[in-house]
Formats: structure tokens, C-alpha cells, sequence
């Protein structure tokens, strides 16, 4: 229920606009009869709208207020309001209101003015939302270990990040807005821009050896993946390049990781086209919602909720991207914890999803602790750790579609804890195996990023731990994890 805040001086106008707004379901958490009162009481209440006087008594009047409380507060305000003057609208205006309704008012009216409000207040929020996630993308863009470039269709630089600057010599500002071509080595490059260029507009990744003149003028040889990025209408409107730069006297030992290290990157350049398109989906999608918003409100509606769970979703994809690149180890928030703790929150966690899914569709899932035993506590980031076993019974449940049994052991030897999680699903193919704990990698298209193994391999890399997995197709699947008890303890 939305919680609203009524501001008028006169006590029988406040008190029949409460009757009726309460009539229409919305709380009204509180009543003002000054600015000043209005100002003090908003800041208290934190209500999602106000409904706002403009002509009262005191120091200021509703339009002042609502300045202070917009800058302040950013609290949606509707000028309710006997006086419809140009110099009240034009004073009104600067405050941003989301509504400016003239006494005497209409019930319909009022009550369209405030879900419309309220819509426009929502989708504000999940823009900006939207609008963190790409900084938060550039973020790790910026500071991935790969050289990482992003063009438009004519080759026009827009951004490169820390490890091009480093490895080329150039500034950001010395080559955005550069085209591509200022930075061929000789003839053989520039056909092989022309070759890559024509496959990704061809709608195809395209990967080989792409030679980059540093700024000195030296020739670096690279290894390349470069996909293209489109909007939501299908068109292509940037690429994305990711690329390693090779030493030559370590290029014939590289030679022999090419196709892994290649496989790598195109997986993150991958992730990176997939996040950006998501992205532009949810901004393009808002700006046709507000063009709609004030002819269809369920349409409105609907595509608010489509915003929030892809904010929600990419949010949560952004800081698993951080999480997979950090190497950091900060022991600062680690402490000593019963894993058991640990392992019953995510299971605690996991029950709604799992509980929903097997009442749909009439399947029974069962937990088993009986293998849990008593172990030493470890020194641990228990949020971390706790996302390795939440990512790791959801991949339980995904495993097991028709119901089954997921089954808890814990023990110990004198310097490690194990933790095993088992599933009675239909097992993992040695391809599966190997690629498990590939950043964006799953088999469960579209449900799941394909994040969440990666990072509960990145998570145990900083425990100083290990994951196992013992799996073949036709049985269940075992993971094990290998935790040091004193770790970072000197």
C-alpha cells in the first residue's frame, strides 16, 4: 500500500481528502498544515508521495517547500491547489511536481495523477538503477585483465580501458574518437580489420592474430575476440574487442594455450555483449514506457515489473563480475564459523525458490543433514562462503527437474574442513565437467548467467581452498570443498 502525506491549512479539506484516499486503499501516514510542518514531518515519515497546498501561512509556502523536500528528500509532490495563475505554474515548475491538480477536484482525477506519480517515481528509480549497473559494468571493464576496446560501425573509438593504455602507451583522450585504423602496423593489419569488421557484421564473432601499432610506432601482436553489441531493435551499433597482448619471446609458449586463452576471452567479450544488450533493452524499454504512461497505466505497470527484475538481475550479475575478477585477499571481515552455520542459512534461503517450484509442479524435494558431523570452526568471509553454497544447491535443484534429494556432509582432518553436497540428478558429461567453472557458462539458458560456479571458484581461490567434482552422466553429482581452517593466520 502506498504511503502518502497530505499539506493543506484548511482542516476540513485535509480531513475529506484523508476520507477519500483512504477509501481508494492508499495509507495516509500523515497530515501538515504549514511548509514548515510539511518540511520536518517528510523527513520523519519518508512517505512515497505528497500531496501539496501551495497558498498557507508561515515563513514559505508549498511551492518552497516542495523545492526543499524534492532536493532533500527527492520525494514525488502534487500540487493540490486552489490557484491556477501563470506565475503559480511557472513558480511550480521549477520545483519538478508531478502533478498540478485545480480545486475543486474529481475523485478519478486525483487517483490518476497518483499512480501516474507513483509510476513515473518507480521507473526514475529503475533507471537509475540501470544507470549504476553500466558504471559498475565499466568498472570491471575498465580494470579486466584483458585489453579491452569498444567501436561504432565506422571504427570509431569510444573506450578503452587501464590494460590498452598500458600496453599501447596511449591515453584514453590520444585515441578515443580515433578511428581503428591509426592504429594499423602495415598493410597485413588492415586487411585484417577489413576481414574483421566484415564477419561481425556478418552477425559473427570473429577471433585471430591482430597486429596494433603502440604509440612508439612497435608492433604488438594480439590475440583477438571481437563481437558485435545491438540495440533493441536487432541493429548493430558498437563492437566490442578483447584482446591479449603476446611478448615475443614468450609467443611460442602461448602458441600453445591459444585456443584456451581464446576460449577464455571470448567467453568474458561474451558476457560483456550480453550484459550491454540487456542494458540498452531496459533503457530503451523505459523511454517508450514514459511515452505511453499516461494512456495505458497497466502496460505502465507491467513494464516497471519487467525493469526491476532485469535491474535486479544485471545488479546481481555486475557484482558477480567484480567478485570472478578480484584477487584481492582482504582478511578483514573474516572470522572463525561453524560452517554448519553457514551451510543451514543457504539452505534456509533456498527453501521459498525450491518450495514454489515443487508446489507447481507437484514435485517433492528432500534435504538431508544427516551427514553433517562435527567440525572445527574456519577463518572465513562467511558472506562469501555463503554464496558458494547457495550457488551450489541451486545447481542441485537445476539438476534434479523431477524432485530428488540433496544430501549434506561435513568432517575434517587436522588443518582442513569438508564440506560435500550431493544430488540424486542425472549426473554432468565430461565436456560439462571441464567447463563448469567457465565464467558465464550453464546449461540452463535463460534461467541462470552461468556466474555462479566461476565465482564460488574464485571465492574458494581466496580461502586458500579447492572445489571437487564427482559426477558422470547417469549418476549424482558430488562437489566437495576443501577449506584450510587457519587460513590467513600467522
Amino acid at each position: 500500500m502506498s504511503r502518502l502525506m497530505i499539506v493543506d491549512d484548511e482542516a476540513v479539506i485535509t480531513t475529506q481528502l484523508e476520507d477519500r484516499l483512504q477509501s481508494m486503499k492508499y495509507d495516509v501516514v500523515g497530515t501538515a498544515s504549514s511548509a514548515e510542518e510539511s518540511v520536518s514531518m517528510a523527513r520523519v515519515l519518508r512517505p512515497d508521495l505528497i500531496l501539496m497546498d501551495i497558498v498557507m501561512q508561515g515563513k514559505f509556502d508549498g511551492i518552497d517547500a516542495a523545492k526543499i523536500i524534492k532536493t532533500d528528500m527527492d520525494i514525488p509532490i502534487i500540487f493540490l491547489t486552489a490557484y491556477a495563475d501563470d506565475k503559480y505554474i511557472k513558480r511550480a515548475i521549477q520545483a519538478d511536481p508531478f502533478g498540478y491538480i485545480v480545486k475543486p477536484f474529481r475523485e478519478n482525477e486525483i487517483k490518476a495523477n497518483i499512480e501516474i506519480a507513483l509510476y513515473r517515481k518507480n521507473l526514475e528509480r529503475k533507471q537509475k538503477q540501470t544507470e549504476e549497473r553500466i558504471r559498475r559494468l565499466f568498472f570491471v571493464i575498465e580494470h579486466n585483465p584483458y585489453m579491452i576496446m569498444i567501436m561504432d560501425i565506422e571504427g570509431n573509438i569510444e573506450f578503452v580501458n587501464n590494460k590498452f593504455s598500458q600496453i599501447t602507451n596511449y591515453a584514453p583522450d590520444e585515441i578515443i574518437g580515433k578511428n581503428i585504423l591509426l592504429l594499423q602496423s602495415d598493410e597485413e593489419s588492415s586487411e585484417v580489420f577489413k576481414e574483421m569488421k566484415g564477419e561481425i557484421f556478418s552477425d559473427e564473432e570473429w577471433r585471430g592474430e591482430l597486429c596494433v601499432r603502440k604509440k612508439d610506432g612497435t608492433p604488438g601482436l594480439k590475440y583477438t575476440v571481437a563481437l558485435p553489441v545491438k540495440d533493441i531493435k536487432g541493429d548493430i551499433i558498437f563492437f566490442v574487442l578483447i584482446n591479449d597482448a603476446i611478448d615475443k619471446r614468450e609467443k611460442r609458449e602461448v602458441q600453445l594455450l591459444k585456443p584456451e586463452k581464446l576460449n577464455i576471452m571470448r567467453t568474458i567479450t561474451a558476457g560483456v555483449a550480453h550484459e550491454f544488450n540487456n542494458i540498452l533493452a531496459v533503457v530503451q524499454g523505459s523511454v517508450e514506457l514514459l511515452k505511453g504512461s499516461g494512456e495505458d497505466k497497466t502496460e505502465l505497470k507491467n513494464g516497471l515489473h519487467d525493469i526491476l527484475n532485469a535491474s535486479e538481475k544485471g545488479a546481481g550479475i555486475v557484482r558477480n563480475m567484480i567478485a570472478f575478477i578480484s584477487s584481492d585477499r582482504d582478511v578483514s571481515d573474516y572470522i572463525f564459523l561453524d560452517l554448519k552455520q553457514l551451510i543451514i542459512q543457504a539452505i534456509d534461503s533456498t527453501v521459498p525458490g525450491w518450495r514454489n517450484i515443487a508446489h507447481t509442479g507437484e514435485i517433492k524435494y528432500e534435504i538431508d543433514r544427516n551427514g553433517m558431523k562435527g567440525i572445527p570452526d574456519v577463518f572465513c568471509d562467511p558472506l562469501e562462503l555463503g554464496d558458494v553454497f547457495t550457488n551450489i544447491i541451486n545447481n542441485a535443484l537445476d539438476a534434479m527437474p523431477d524432485g530428488g534429494c540433496i544430501s549434506f556432509g561435513t568432517w575434517s582432518s587436522e588443518d582442513t574442513v569438508f564440506v560435500s553436497i550431493s544430488d540424486t540428478g542425472n549426473g554432468m558429461s565430461e565436456e560439462v565437467k571441464r567447463k563448469i567453472f567457465d565464467p558465464f557458462f550453464t546449461t540452463r539458458r535463460p534461467q541462470r548467467t552461468g556466474l555462479g560456479m566461476s565465482i564460488a571458484y574464485s571465492i574458494m581461490e581466496r580461502h586458500d581452498g579447492r572445489i571437487e567434482v564427482e559426477s558422470e552422466l547417469g549418476k549424482a553429482t558430488t562437489i566437495t570443498l576443501c577449506i584450510p581452517v587457519n587460513k590467513g593466520i600467522k
